[in-house]
Order: C-alpha cells, then sequence, then structure tokens
C-alpha cells in the first residue's frame, strides 16, 4: 500500500470575506484504509491517503475520518509554508453532520448545552484519545487547533453527493487518494486530475455565488 499525500494551489481569485474550504473523506473498513480531499476558495487543494490509525471505534470509523479531512485541510491553511494570513477567517464545509455537532462541542456552541454545562462527549464513540498508541491522536490535535483560535473559525453541514462544487472536489480527491493508496490507479493521476478538478469546481462555486447574490 502506498501512502499519499500531495498539495497544490490552481490560480484563483483573492476570496472576500471568509476563505471557504470543503473536506472530506473516504474508507476502505475492508482493507483498513482511508483517503481526505480538500479544496479552498483561494485554490489551494490536497488530498491523502494511508492505513487506519487504529483509533477510531468500529462504528465511527466514517465520522473519524470526515474530521481528520478536515483537519488535514486546515493543517494546510494555517501551517504549510504558504499559508493565508492569521486574520483571515475561515469557514469550513463538510457533509458529516457529527462532524458539525462535535466542532460545536468543542468551542461551546452546542445548542443544546446550559450556560456552564460541559459537554458529555468529546470524540467520536470509541475514539482513543490516550497517548498509549504510537499514532499520533489526531482528533486531539484538531480540538486544539480549532479551541486555540475558535474566533477564526466557522462551519457549516453541506448535503453529500449533491453536486456542491467544493464538496465534490473533496469527495472525488479522497476517492482518487484511496484508489492510488491501494493501487488501484496510477500515482501520476494524483499530479494531473487535481488540479483540473479543482480548476472545474472554483468556476462552478464562483458560478453559484454569482447567482446567490442576483437573486
Amino acid at each position: 500500500m502506498y501512502t499519499v499525500n500531495k498539495k497544490g494551489a490552481v490560480p484563483a481569485p483573492n476570496p472576500t470575506g471568509p476563505l471557504v474550504v470543503a473536506a472530506d473523506a473516504a474508507v476502505n473498513p475492508t482493507r483498513g484504509i482511508y483517503g481526505t480531499g480538500h479544496l479552498a476558495t483561494n485554490g489551494m487543494w490536497g488530498l491523502t491517503a494511508t492505513k487506519f490509525d487504529g483509533r477510531e471505534g468500529p462504528e465511527s470509523v466514517n465520522i473519524v475520518y470526515d474530521l481528520v479531512a478536515i483537519y488535514n485541510a486546515l493543517l494546510h491553511l494555517t501551517r504549510y509554508p504558504t499559508t493565508v494570513p492569521d486574520d483571515t477567517p475561515i469557514h469550513i464545509l463538510t457533509d458529516s453532520e457529527y462532524a458539525k455537532q462535535l466542532l460545536n462541542t468543542w468551542t461551546g456552541r452546542s445548542a443544546h448545552l446550559r450556560d456552564g454545562e460541559a459537554p458529555t462527549r468529546q470524540f467520536p464513540p470509541g475514539y482513543i484519545s490516550s497517548d498509549r498508541l504510537a499514532t499520533p491522536p489526531l482528533l486531539v490535535k484538531l480540538r486544539a487547533l480549532i479551541q486555540a483560535d475558535a474566533d477564526r473559525y466557522t462551519w457549516e453541514w453541506v448535503a453529500g453527493h449533491d453536486g456542491h462544487p467544493l464538496n465534490e472536489f473533496a469527495d472525488s480527491a479522497a476517492k482518487l487518494a484511496m484508489r492510488v493508496a491501494g493501487r488501484s490507479e496510477s500515482a501520476s493521476s494524483t499530479k494531473t486530475l487535481p488540479p483540473q478538478w479543482a480548476e472545474t469546481r472554483l468556476a462552478d462555486w464562483r458560478a453559484l455565488e454569482r447567482t446567490k447574490e442576483a437573486v
């Protein structure tokens, strides 16, 4: 199995307002591998794939790696050598309702919590957040990243497989990375396909935004 970690950027107008990024994951429980993908409105994109890290509970595999996809996206945007300015707000799109709820919990935005009430669950069911495993606890790292600058980040649930341009890229990129990791597709595809997809999806995104503004 290959490990996939590919990042890039395509030309895009400087976004006004928050930088929007969609992140998604694809999993293959039978083979124990997952892929992630993300695309931001400034043109930055990325995809990764590797084996399960052993921290996921059997009932929450999809949830865990949807959150890992968000972590990979934010790490790319905020820690990569070419990053967005520190004062740029970042708006996250996810097609996981549970991921959105957990982000709300980490930042005290859960509607069901009373003032001063502590959330009962910090991670998906069965997730091992302790340091007793060799693999890094990526969801612990994601929580810390979000909580360190909570006012910078907002998030929104979008329907998956419903034609949303940014989410469609993230989904396709995650699946491509997983196929390459599983050796059912050539690694060269990660060099050629994502830039093409990113340009197309960003053009679709801008057209969608213009339509919204015209209404």
